[in-house]
């Protein structure tokens, strides 16, 4: 094994090698010079140079024909969109509770409720219930125009011509007049009077109130019953002008009565409000159906109406029997 001077003084022998033989490259590099380049003539013929041919559209049409990623199908050619259809607004849901004809079609007019707000209005040609027109107003139905589109409402409540049924007992015997505003009246004769209606009629037995004196209808099993005898008269709740039409009514307006209704015996007329029936006020359907059954047990019954802004009291004398003829 060297010594650590041995191998030192390989070490140095070896770099003066190493200068000694770069100092010799350079040296002969630097008196010789570089060698020259040998350039080696080519065989055959002289090369002819020529000037290039620019491109033509050919050139490049065989590029494109050439072309993987070319469309091998022309795009179609698309045309405006279409219009979009605007969506059709339904029409207001709306229902049509009486009318009245007229030989002139502008003077006729029609009674339609607003199904949503229970809202009715008295309507002719041309007005405007809930953003619909009305156009046509018929017997039992009524044309109407809402954003163009054209609906009908209609009803069998009534045929064209409201019959007027013979009554079994003779008028007299009924209704007589006492004086001015004044009436005695026989309540089994109005009872007979309308015992041919049908929505007298229940599976109780109504009918037998006609000879048995004790029977007393009860307003609950009659009142949808008498309603719909009620749809041949043109009939609402009453609020003043400038009230909203909502909470408890001052009073019941007759808009349309058919000729001879056993209302017109009465006294009653179209466009009269019926504000009381003995003091108390009527600010219901329910309430008037109430008090049509409270007045079967009077003997007098006042009923206070409003005719052309004058309130007029008209009084009925009632007993049970009928009444005699004379």
């Amino acid at each position: 094994m060297l010594t650590r001077r041995q191998v030192t003084l390989i070490n140095l022998v070896l770099a003066l090698i190493l200068a000694g033989g770069g100092g010799y490259m350079f040296w002969t590099y630097y008196q010789v010079g570089p060698p020259e380049a040998v350039t080696a003539l080519p065989s055959g013929p002289p090369i002819v140079l020529t000037t290039p041919t620019p491109l033509g559209p050919d050139y490049y049409g065989l590029i494109v024909s050439r072309n993987l990623w070319r469309e091998k199908f022309a795009a179609p050619v698309e045309g405006p969109p279409p219009t979009p259809v605007p969506p059709q607004v339904p029409p207001p849901n709306l229902k049509l509770l009486g009318t009245s004809i007229r030989e002139d079609p502008k003077r006729s007019s029609a009674i339609i409720e607003e199904v949503a707000r229970k809202q009715q209005h008295y309507s002719r040609i041309g007005d405007v219930v809930a953003g619909a027109t009305v156009l046509e107003i018929h017997r039992n139905q009524v044309v109407l125009d809402h954003r163009g589109n054209i609906f009908t409402i209609s009803t069998q409540l009534f045929k064209d011509s409201i019959p007027v049924e013979r009554p079994a007992v003779p008028l007299a015997r009924v209704i007589r007049p006492l004086g001015k505003n004044q009436w005695l009246i026989s309540k089994q004769g109005i009872w007979q009077l309308i015992s041919n209606n049908k929505w007298l009629v229940s599976k109780k037995g109504l009918w037998q109130l006609l000879n048995v004196n004790r029977v007393k209808v009860e307003v609950k099993e009659v009142q949808a019953e008498i309603m719909k005898a009620l749809s041949n008269v043109g009939c609402r709740t009453y609020y003043p002008p400038g009230r909203p039409r909502r909470g408890e009514a001052e009073g019941y307006e007759i808009l349309v009565l058919p000729e001879r209704h056993l209302a017109t015996f009465l006294g009653i007329k179209p466009g009269d409000i019926i504000r009381t029936v003995n003091e108390e006020l009527i600010t219901s359907k329910t309430r008037a159906l109430e008090l049509l059954q409270e007045v079967q047990d009077e003997e007098v019954a006042i009923v206070e109406i409003e005719r052309e802004k004058e309130t007029i009291q008209l009084e009925y004398q009632i007993q049970y029997e009928l009444l005699e003829l004379q």
